[in-house]
């Protein structure tokens, strides 16, 4: 789409400086420009129907416009801001006009669905559906892609030892060839509650592949790491890994080695492990690859107790958490985000300290340049709200975020507080 090409790279350069995703940016400029098409857009290159307020010192352009209020659209002519060009625009809405404290929740917000909820909540439009709209543009053009744009993705990939035809080693009731495939699995899950990483298998079910198939399958792919997951036999006990026997233990596949070894070792201390070491081989996997590469060895098949430690499912987690704990040390991996604390059908946030529910249309207010109350939206039953704060004035109000606020009117609004299992389970969640 033309459109999106024209705006995209900056979107994307006011994401990298502002913390505005690019994704919500391109939806907005979509929807409200009519995709470049409209009147504000063609004759002002205002794309997000931005109001030229008392602080706007540029160009204005007055334009017939509908509104919200009352349970229903009306008609008014309002100024709007007049921008030289599409970046223009695009910079004073992420520079200025989103920096506002009016739209402080937006900041840094990295999951698009929350920003487009946030956006409205912060009165940008007035529509009810606002959210959904811009929801539905950013799913239809896949937006969410932008958002990725700027940050380096680690590629990596994990083969399951064996498959199909091969079984591996076979010892105790057990096949090589199934357990390398359950860590493996395990592995890629937990891989996945990371940032900016991308996860490949050689094998999700029980297949046969040749050693060179899942070399080449791993340097095609252009894989930053590969993990070799196998198991032992041959009358030992114990795990050890292994990097390529032309890398010295201070090389990248050495660190990475240690950073994984260290980790195994202390997630499964507690089953008797006995730890067999770093070492360096001449195998296919870590000769024939063109990345950073390891190859562990967990356990011995053979070993009644090692086998009884691989049919147990604690076992078989522990193995995962510790390649995954030494993968994310090695290349310094973040969480996705804290786990969501829920609250009913919302998200508890830290510094929150109620809820307020509407039952009848009402007001939602902000402290405007003057200090003044100034009207943002009519609220409608069901709206639900997460409170920061609570003032006296104005015969008493709710922070809502954002510089919002609701006023505390008997019959209108519900306001409830956590419960104390709620709060600490908060304490723990935000320490």
């Amino acid at each position: 789409m033309t459109f999106i090409n024209l705006i995209s790279p900056y979107a994307v350069k006011y994401m990298k400086s502002e913390g505005i995703l690019a994704s919500l940016t391109l939806t907005q400029a979509i929807l409200e420009s009519d995709s470049g098409r409209s009147e504000l857009a063609i004759n002002a290159n205002n794309l997000f129907g931005i109001k030229a307020n008392l602080t706007w010192e540029g160009e204005v352009y007055q334009k017939k416009t509908k509104e919200f209020s009352g349970g229903k659209w009306i008609e008014v002519v309002a100024p709007f801001c007049k921008f030289s060009s599409a970046e223009e625009c695009v910079e004073y809405r992420s520079r200025v006009f989103l920096k506002r404290l009016h739209y402080m929740p937006l900041w840094g917000i990295s999951d698009y669905k929350e920003a487009c909820q946030i956006i409205w909540q912060c009165g940008y439009a007035t529509d009810p559906n606002y959210p959904l709209k811009l929801i539905e543009v950013i799913e239809k053009y896949k937006l969410y892609e932008y958002d990725k744009e700027g940050t380096e993705m680690v590629k990596i990939f994990i083969d399951p030892g064996h498959g199909g035809t091969d079984p591996g080693a076979v010892g105790n009731g057990l096949q090589e060839k199934d357990i390398t495939l359950q860590i493996s699995k395990r592995i890629k899950d937990l891989l996945e509650g990371y940032e900016n990483v991308q996860i490949k298998l050689s094998r999700e079910s029980d297949q046969t592949l040749s050693l060179k198939q899942r070399t080449d399958m791993a340097n095609a792919w252009g894989a930053d790491f590969l993990l070799s997951i196998h198991i032992n036999a041959g009358g030992g006990t114990g795990y050890e890994d292994f990097r390529h026997s032309s890398q010295s233990p201070s090389s990248v596949s050495g660190i990475v080695q240690a950073a994984i070894h260290e980790a195994v070792m202390k997630e499964v201390k507690e089953f008797g492990v006995v730890d067999r070491g770093k070492k360096a081989e001449n195998f296919h996997m870590l000769r024939e690859s063109n990345m950073t590469a390891v190859l562990s060895e967990n356990l011995f098949i053979d070993r009644v107790s090692d086998a009884t430690s691989l049919k147990d499912e604690k076992f078989l987690n522990a193995i995962a958490i510790g390649h995954v704990n030494g993968i994310v040390t090695a290349y310094n991996l973040k969480t996705k985000g804290l786990a969501k604390l829920m609250w009913g059908k919302t998200e508890f946030k830290k510094g929150q300290i109620g809820r307020v529910t509407i039952l009848k249309p009402i007001n939602l207010w902000t402290d405007n340049e003057e200090g003044k109350l100034e009207m943002v939206r009519i609220l409608q039953p069901d709206d639900q709200f997460r409170v920061y704060g609570y003032r006296d004035k104005h015969g008493g109000q709710y922070d809502v975020g954002g510089g919002n606020w609701v006023t505390k009117m008997d019959g209108y609004i519900k306001y409830e507080t956590p419960s104390k299992a709620l709060l600490a389970q908060a304490a723990e969640v935000y320490r």
